[in-house]
Formats: structure tokens, C-alpha cells, sequence
């Protein structure tokens, strides 16, 4: 204001005509709009635009000037020196207003920027009072919470966490809220409104509000619902690893023992703590070949990364315990191998049922009876040597046909019929069947014939045992005629002597009824004196 009223008193120092102040004024009025709008440049140009049009176009100020002579010209050149100086402030007013205009484009795009980020964010960003309600929400809240972010605008965290989680996130927030924290981590579920629970990890900063005004605070929601799930499974796996009842070991990629779960320390008789951060080598029986056989494991696992095969390890009070080792690796996000895991099988209690399985297996092969051993489909799967003596047909020939070879077809159909009627029920079957030999000679075989099972109790086969009785059935036949010839020989005989007692008793009736006639004593005496007859009188 001082600056514009500065060319009236040039003006009114130099003249005392009266109409000086309305030609001042509109000269000035030019190069302050040209100052305003293009700066110094445009100030000037309009200074000495509005000069000459004063002096050419206002025949007022000419004869003013003419009148007033030489002494007239400092007046109009302080005239034009305070509008080159008005136009300068201007330019500085018009820069000034420039500079405020690119400081709020400059703040509407860094609002837009942070609205961008809040919006689209990775993690759920709320913005909440002093009282935990929300007073913003981004949309990557909403889409945990499963629900648009508006609809979260003045509730509370209570009003989706979990009930079992509440006391604490509430307890969490209090210290910010107090000030007793500026900022708190802590986990807890969310409540979706599908019925599943979101697992987050919530980061609650408290905002410092300026003086007079309502604390609040902001919180950034991660959805750790996948980072929980991973850790659950890596939790169960750990779990099942130490409750396995497979001995399972574990080994850093040097091949240093990290963990033992508590089935090898039951096998092997180590205590964990003192198994940890040995070398598995030092589990490796005494011989030489099971030291070469440690190296031959060293390149598989640098080969394939697996090993599958039978060593012996060496147990905690020195005995040597045969078992089955597989070994594979542990392998992280990238694929790189981090840890080794073994597991072993007690071998002793296997070998023993092999043992026992050959033994039982030379019993079978050196069986004086025929064994034959066939599958569901009644195919023969196996025979023993008296199989292959007594019917003269070669294993080679009879492994995967039927029984059928057998037959002489002088079995009755109706003994097919019921021994099939009592396997397929699962029960055994005893009877004869006339076979015939690979040279056509017939034999009876005494046959029993047992379904058997697998593990699980289903039917797998057949177990056929026979014995040629054909001699036997002969010498049976035989005894049976000498038998028949002697009872009838005895029956004969039997005959013969009851019809000689017979007579005798006849003879000696007759002899006793002619003594008890006679008058007198009549009696018989034997060489011992005594006495074996006597009659009546």
C-alpha cells in the first residue's frame, strides 16, 4: 500500500494541478496488473506502455509538463522508478503465490501417495481413536476381516477378534493408548464371516496428536495364517518325529548328529543329549567293511542324495546291531540340501523269522509227503522235491499250472464239489483223489488241503499236502483177506470144538447117570489123592 500510494506524493510534490491524482492513478493501475500477472518483464513493459500513452494520448499532462518546465521530469522519472518498484514487490507476491501453489499440488499428491499406500497396501493398515475405534480402515483389512473397509468405521477390535484373544489384544492396546508403550507386537485371531480363524500379527503405534486433541493410534494387521499353518505342520512333523516308533536320526550336512528322537535311544541305548553333536561315524560297528561300507554311503548320498541298504551300527554298551538304513535329505525353500534323515530297522527280529521261515522251508522241501503251495486261481506256485519224485512231472513244468495235471477222472465229481464247498468257506478239506503220474500209472493220495491267509486275514492261496497210500491201500487190501481167512478158519474151528464139548458133556452125563445107579460108593481119586468124581450114593 505504501509503495502504490509513493508516485501520488511524487506527483503532488511536483504540480499542484488538481487533476495529477487521477492521471497518477491510471498510470500506475497497469503496472501493477502487469507485475501481478507476468512478473518484472511484464511490470515493465506496461510502466512504459502506460508512460507513453500519458504523454501522447493525455493532452492534460503534456501541457502540465510543458507548463511546469525542466523541473517537471524528476517528478514523472520518480514516477516510473516507484512502479518499476512496485513491480518488482509484485513479481516477488506473484512467486510467493506460486511457490504456495506447487507446495499444495505438491501436498494434494503426497495425500494422494499415502491414500494410494494406505489403500494398497500389503498388510491391513486401521487407523483408530483413543477409544480402539476404527476411524480408517485400508482394504487389505477388509479383505481379512472379510468385510468392506466402511463397514469397519466405528467398531471395535472386540468385535471381531476371538473371544479367547480379546483379554490380551485389549491389555496389548491399553499400553499404547496410556502411553505406557509407543508401540506393541502381538499376536491373535480374527473371527472371518465364513466360520475359519485368521491367524494376525498386529503392530499398534501410537500417533502423537497435537495438544488439545484425542490420542489415537495406527495398526498394521499381517495375515499370518499361512506362516501359522507352516508352523503347525513343522510342529506336527517334529512331533511325530520324536513319538515315531521308527528310530529316526537326524544330521547337520557334515554328517553331525543334531537330534535322536527317543525310538533310536530305545534301540540303540543312547541317552539323546549324549548322542547330540557326534559324528555319525562314531556309530559305525568296529570292522573294516563297515568303515568302507560309511564312505560307500558318503558317494550315494553325493550321487542321488538317497541311500537304501543294511549296515550295522554300534549300540550304546558295545553290541553290534544289524539294521536296515534308509537315508534322505532335508531341503529348504531353495532346494539346497540342509540336513540329513535316517531311519533304521531292527534287523535281528526279521532274521530270526528268516531263519525260521528256512527252516521251515527245508522242512517243506525235504517233506516225504508231496507239498504243493497254489495261488486263489488254484495256479501252482510252488512244489517240493516228493512232489516232483511221486508224480515224475518237473517243478519247471507244473509253476504256474493247474492241478488239474493230476486227474485221473476216476475221482467222483461229487468229492470236487464238496472240497470246494469247504475251502471257500475257509475251512480245511481231508480226503482221497486218485491222480495219475506223468507216466500214467494211477496212485491214491491221502490229500489235505488248508486256505491260507495274509496278515490281514484275506484268503491268498491253497496249501495242498499228499501221500501216496496206494501200497498202503494194498497191504491194507491184503490184511483185510488174511483177516476174513481167519476169522473164518477160527469160526471153523469154533464150530469143530463145540460139537466135541458137546459130545463130552454128553458122554460124561451119560457116565454120571450109570454111577449114581450103581448100589455102592463109586468114585475117582487122581494121583494126588484127590477127588474128582463121586457118585450119588
Amino acid at each position: 500500500m505504501v509503495l502504490s500510494a509513493s508516485p501520488l506524493l511524487v506527483l503532488g510534490s511536483g504540480a499542484a494541478e488538481a487533476s495529477r491524482a487521477p492521471l497518477a492513478i491510471l498510470f500506475v493501475f497497469p503496472i501493477l496488473l502487469g507485475a501481478w500477472l507476468g512478473g518484472p518483464l511484464a511490470a515493465l513493459a506496461a510502466t512504459l506502455a502506460s508512460a507513453a500513452c500519458a504523454w501522447w494520448g493525455l493532452a492534460p499532462l503534456q501541457g502540465a509538463v510543458a507548463s511546469a518546465g525542466a523541473g517537471a521530469w524528476p517528478a514523472w522519472l520518480a514516477l516510473v522508478g516507484s512502479g518499476l518498484l512496485i513491480s518488482a514487490m509484485a513479481w516477488s507476491v506473484a512467486r510467493t503465490r506460486r511457490r504456495e501453489r506447487q507446495y499444495l499440488r505438491e501436498a494434494r499428491a503426497s495425500e494422494a501417495l499415502y491414500r494410494s499406500v494406505f489403500e494398497h497396501a500389503g498388510v491391513g493398515i486401521v487407523v483408530a481413536d483413543g477409544e480402539a475405534r476404527v476411524i480408517q480402515a485400508n482394504r487389505k483389512m477388509g479383505e481379512i476381516l472379510g468385510r468392506a473397509p466402511g463397514e469397519l468405521i466405528g467398531q471395535t477390535p472386540a468385535s471381531s477378534t476371538h473371544p479367547d484373544d480379546q483379554a490380551n489384544a485389549m491389555a496389548q492396546l491399553g499400553q499404547v493408548l496410556r502411553g505406557d508403550a509407543d508401540s506393541v507386537t502381538f499376536e491373535k485371531r480374527y473371527l472371518h464371516p465364513d466360520g475359519h480363524v485368521v491367524w494376525t500379527q498386529n503392530t499398534a503405534t501410537r500417533v502423537i496428536a497435537a495438544p488439545g486433541e484425542t490420542g489415537c493410534f495406527m495398526a498394521v494387521i499381517q495375515d499370518i495364517s499361512a506362516r501359522r499353518q507352516a508352523q503347525a505342520e513343522r510342529d506336527l512333523f517334529s512331533e511325530a518325529v520324536r513319538q515315531a516308533s521308527q528310530p529316526m536320526l537326524i544330521s547337520d550336512v557334515q554328517f553331525i548328529i543334531t537330534y535322536a528322537n527317543p525310538a533310536f535311544c530305545a534301540l540303540f541305548g543312547y541317552r539323546a543329549e549324549a548322542v547330540a553333536g557326534r559324528p555319525v561315524a562314531s556309530l559305525t560297528g568296529p570292522d573294516q567293511g563297515d568303515r568302507e561300507q560309511l564312505l560307500e554311503i558318503s558317494r550315494a548320498l553325493e550321487r542321488t542324495g538317497h541311500y537304501s541298504g543294511e549296515v550295522s551300527r554300534l549300540a550304546g554298551d558295545g553290541t553290534v546291531i544289524p539294521v536296515a538304513n534308509q537315508i534322505g535329505p532335508i531341503r529348504d525353500a531353495g532346494g539346497a540340501v540342509i540336513a540329513w534323515v535316517a531311519s533304521y530297522t531292527d534287523l535281528r527280529p526279521v532274521r530270526a523269522k528268516d531263519a525260521q521261515l528256512r527252516r521251515l522251508a527245508a522242512g517243506l522241501q525235504q517233506s516225504p509227503v508231496s507239498v504243493m503251495v497254489t495261488g486263489l486261481d488254484a495256479d501252482i506256485e510252488y512244489v517240493n522235491d516228493a512232489f516232483v519224485r511221486h508224480t515224475g512231472h518237473s517243478r519247471e513244468s507244473v509253476i504256474g499250472d493247474n492241478p488239474r495235471l493230476l486227474r485221473s477222472g476216476r475221482t467222483a465229481r461229487a468229492v470236487f464239489d464238496e472240497m470246494w464247498a469247504q475251502l471257500t468257506q475257509g475251512r480245511t478239506w481231508e480226503g482221497r483223489l486218485i491222480n495219475r503220474r506223468r507216466d500214467g500209472v494211477e496212485y491214491v493220495a491221502a490229500t489235505v488241503i488248508s486256505p491260507l491267509t495274509d496278515e490281514s486275514g484275506k484268503p491268498s492261496g491253497y496249501l495242498s499236502v499228499q501221500e501216496d497210500i496206494t501200497d498202503r491201500l494194498r497191504q491194507e487190501a491184503e490184511l483185510d483177506q488174511h483177516r476174513n481167512r481167519l476169522t473164518e478158519l477160527v469160526a471153523q474151528r469154533t464150530l469143530l470144538l463145540d460139537a466135541a464139548n458137546r459130545s463130552l458133556v454128553e458122554r460124561e452125563q451119560f457116565i454120571r447117570n450109570i454111577a449114581d445107579a450103581v448100589p455102592g460108593l463109586v468114585g475117582y481119586v487122581d494121583r494126588d489123592l484127590r477127588c474128582r468124581f463121586a457118585n450119588a450114593t
